[in-house]
């Protein structure tokens, strides 16, 4: 189970990364923009650098064009990350080696810059977010039911230490324990709690899921109740995999805004990006195991 669990810990990092968004999905306010999105997970090897076009660029360029660009992390005066690639203007990609990362402190703040051969320099920092805590988490089987529809209900109690704030991304995964069993896949999952939003804009590694903003606390404690609907025969052995994504405030309300500009047609999507659109976020993050 803790390769398993090891492994399933890649992927989510990588998905969540990378895999998650085109940004001429939304009609952006601001055009003719370099776009670039980070999210640098603590704990994460390396961390992926995607960089595109939005509308028109300031230079002309073609399809059979490329750009060059290259890509600097820093956590500290002497702990930096760099690397250096090329690709089309219209979407590439950069990963760079961020293991010192897993050292960085709550608070602390890591930079960003991106430079090209065409395009005007990027500059960003955010600041890493503490980690994601619980007390307890807890599955409810088959508690909930809606017409002919049953819902499992998973409660999570969250804590934070007196004074912080804190965002979230909560993904729950379904794990058959069959031989011969597929990987694990996310679930779509439901929440009544108005300080939750449902998130729906992204590649199907991230369809519904939650998005927990910071005004739900109360006393640095927050009972968070959110449901799933079981579609496992009562004989199949099963459980979940919780993943819990802590968000710095940057990445939460880009993510947010990315949401709400998917229901608004031109909505404005907020970034923290200096010269270009786009996020510069950290993460990191925690998971468990719920059986029935």
């Amino acid at each position: 189970m803790e390769l398993k669990q090891t492994l399933l810990l890649g992927t989510l990092v990588g998905l969540v990364s990378c895999h998650w968004f085109d940004p001429t999905d939304v009609d952006l306010a601001r055009k003719e923009r370099t776009h670039v999105f980070v999210n640098a997970v603590v704990g994460a090897d390396s961390t992926h650098c995607s960089i595109s076009s939005v509308g028109s660029t300031p230079t002309s360029t073609t399809l059979e064009e490329t750009i060059e660009a290259c890509v600097r992390l820093d956590i500290a005066a002497n702990e930096s990350s760099s690397t250096c690639g090329s690709g089309s203007p219209e979407g590439m990609g950069l990963w760079v080696r961020t293991p010192h990362f897993s050292s960085a402190e709550p608070g602390e703040e890591l930079s960003l810059q991106v430079t090209f051969d065409r395009w005007d320099d990027l500059t960003a920092t955010s600041m890493v977010p503490a980690e994601p805590a619980w007390s307890s988490a807890r599955l409810k089987s088959r508690s909930i039911q809606e017409g002919d529809k049953i819902f499992d209900e998973v409660e999570l109690n969250m804590i934070r230490e007196a004074g912080e704030e804190k965002w979230h991304l909560i993904q729950l995964l379904l794990q058959i324990d069959t031989v011969f069993a597929p990987p694990p896949s996310p679930r779509n999952l439901r929440s009544d709690d108005p300080h939750i939003l449902v998130r729906k804009h992204g590649g199907s590694a991230l369809d519904n899921a939650l998005l927990v903003g910071n005004g739900g606390w109360i006393d640095n404690a927050w009972d968070l109740r959110f449901r799933v609907k079981n579609n496992v025969a009562e004989d199949v052995p099963h459980h979940y995999v919780l993943v819990v994504h802590s968000l710095s405030q940057e990445l939460h309300g880009f993510w947010e805004d990315l949401e709400w500009a998917r229901r608004n047609n031109g909505h404005v999507v907020s970034g923290n990006m200096s010269g270009g659109e786009g996020c510069f976020g950290v993460s990191r993050v925690g998971q468990a195991l719920l059986f029935p």
